[in-house]
C-alpha cells in the first residue's frame, strides 16, 4: 500500500499501475485518465476507498508473507520508490533486502482471478505483466513473483516472472513518448475519460459553454432506457413474486428461486446522534460532491 507522498511522487512520473492504461489493457482507466491525472486536470480522488480496495490493503501483508514462507526467504518492506527517466515504481515488497536488483514481491487479491495460469507458473493476465516488468525495469530487478489470493475459493498461488528485455524496452519506449508527447506539450491522447476520471475533471465555479446536441440526446436517450428497464425489472418482480403464491422457493426454466427473510444488523446513526449530540458532532464531516442534472429549458 503506498503512502501519501508516494502518490504525489506518481504525479512526477508514470508508475507501474499506469502502464495498462496507456497500452490499452485496462478494464479501469485510459490514456486519457493517465494523461489528465499527471498534467493536474482532475480532483484528487476521495479518501475512502471501495470495499474491494480496503479489503486487498488488509490482505497484502498476509500475502507477501505467505509468499516469503513458500520461498524461504524474508519479505521486506519498500523504503523509497525506484526511479528510471520518466518511470518510478512502488513495490509491494522485495526478497532479502530493499535495494536494487533484489527479488520483487507483488501481492494481488481477486475475488475472481482471471487470466492467471497453474500454481507456480509464469501466466498472468497482461495488465499485470506490464506492472511487474515495468517494476523490474525501474528496480534492474531479473526476478519477480506474485503473491494472488483468489477471494473466490480461498486459494493461494505465487507466479514466477523473470524479466523480459524486449517486454522491457517497449514499456520504456511507449511510456517515453506518451510522457513526452502528450504530457509534456500537455496534449490530450486520443481516446475518452472513464466516468470516475471525467466527473473529478476541475470546474471553475459559475462558468458555461456549450455542449454538442447529440451528446445530450444520447445521454437522455440512456436514462430514458434504464428507467424503462427498471419499470420493466419491478414489474417482472411483482409477478414473479405473485407466482409464488405463499411459498419461499420454486423452480422452473433450469432455475431455482427462493424468496426467504434474512437479517442483518445496522448501526443506529439517528438514533445515537439523538441521544448523543456532542458525539455525534465531533465525527459528523462534510463532504462536497457534483450531481449531473440534465433537464429541458423552460421555455
Amino acid at each position: 500500500m503506498i503512502t501519501d507522498r508516494q502518490r504525489e511522487a506518481r504525479k512526477l512520473g508514470l508508475g507501474s499501475s499506469d502502464m495498462a492504461a496507456i497500452f490499452g489493457v485496462s478494464k479501469y482507466r485510459t490514456a486519457v485518465d493517465v494523461w489528465a491525472d499527471k498534467t493536474g486536470k482532475v480532483e484528487p480522488q476521495q479518501d475512502y476507498p471501495s470495499e474491494a480496495a480496503r479489503i486487498g490493503s488488509a490482505m497484502e501483508p498476509a500475502l507477501l508473507a505467505m509468499a516469503g514462507e513458500r520461498l524461504g526467504r524474508k519479505v521486506v518492506a519498500p523504503t523509497s520508490t525506484f526511479v528510471r527517466g520518466v518511470l518510478r515504481a512502488n513495490v509491494d515488497g522485495m526478497l532479502d533486502r530493499f535495494q536494487r536488483g533484489s527479488d520483487i514481491v507483488e501481492a494481488k487479491c481477486h475475488g475472481q482471478p482471471i487470466g492467471y495460469g497453474p500454481d507456480g507458473s509464469g501466466e498472468i493476465p497482461d495488465a499485470v505483466m506490464l506492472q511487474v516488468q515495468h517494476q523490474m525495469l525501474c528496480a534492474e530487478s531479473r526476478l519477480a513473483y506474485v503473491a494472488v489470493l483468489d477471494g473466490q475459493r480461498l486459494g493461494f498461488a505465487l507466479y514466477r516472472i523473470e524479466a523480459d528485455d524486449g517486454y522491457q524496452a517497449e514499456i520504456q519506449a511507449r511510456a517515453t513518448e506518451f510522457w513526452e508527447r502528450y504530457v509534456v506539450p500537455d496534449v490530450q491522447p486520443a481516446g475518452s475519460l472513464t466516468l470516475d476520471t471525467a466527473s473529478r475533471i476541475n470546474r471553475i465555479a459559475g462558468t458555461s459553454t456549450y455542449v454538442a446536441s447529440e451528446l445530450i440526446e444520447r445521454y437522455v436517450v440512456a436514462r430514458q432506457t434504464v428507467m424503462a428497464a427498471e419499470r420493466e425489472m419491478d414489474s417482472a418482480k411483482a409477478e414473479l413474486l405473485t407466482a409464488l403464491g405463499q411459498a419461499e422457493c420454486a423452480s422452473g426454466a433450469g432455475y431455482r428461486i427462493t424468496y426467504r427473510q434474512r437479517s442483518r444488523t445496522s448501526f443506529d446513526g439517528k438514533r445515537f446522534a439523538e441521544e448523543n449530540p456532542d458525539i455525534a458532532e465531533r465525527y459528523t464531516k462534510s463532504t462536497t460532491f457534483r450531481v449531473l442534472d440534465v433537464k429541458e429549458e423552460t421555455k
